[in-house]
């Protein structure tokens, strides 16, 4: 009897391996591909961050759930979480709109900084999660965005 339930364990953590195994699979490449205002209430704000995701496997990747930090000049502009229920082709990309909630502080805190400066650093920081792993796929990017200069579209339009 114990020798059938010893079989049956290894038999079940052997299967439970191979299930969860990935391989030699490259790391997803995630990048911001746009960034809009949903909603504006007097404390929260809801912007949709369109991600892009890159596949550089052989294989399709499911992605079942996203969560993630957005950082705009090195300060907190708003946390994301999402279940976009999307796949990732192998060798290509695909694009997922995710909600993030921003509060009026660290809204107002960038938009001081916008003033200031024509240039904008951000850095999304989070984790994907797929079927295809075992466990959550952290990602951490960071880019800068050149603003238009304002001042000058103001002079034109005087």
């Amino acid at each position: 009897m114990h020798h059938c339930v010893a079989v049956v364990t290894i038999c079940v953590l052997a299967l439970t391996g191979c299930a969860s195994y990935t391989g030699d699979m490259e790391a997803l490449r995630v990048s911001v591909a746009d960034v809009s205002m949903l909603d504006f209430g007097l404390i929260e704000q809801t912007l949709v961050l369109k991600l892009r995701i890159q596949n550089p496997n052989s294989v399709p990747i499911p992605i079942e759930g996203i969560s993630y930090d957005l950082e705009l000049n090195g300060k907190l502009l708003a946390q994301g979480i999402s279940h976009p229920q999307t796949q990732v082709p192998a060798f290509s990309t695909a694009e997922i709109d995710t909600e993030a909630v921003s509060n009026v502080s660290n809204l107002f805190q960038q938009l001081g900084q916008v003033q200031k400066d024509q240039k904008l650093s951000y850095h999304l920081k989070g984790k994907l999660y797929s079927s295809r792993w075992h466990g959550p796929h952290p990602f951490d990017v960071e880019g800068e965005i050149s603003l238009p200069n304002f001042s000058d579209w103001e002079k034109k339009l005087n």
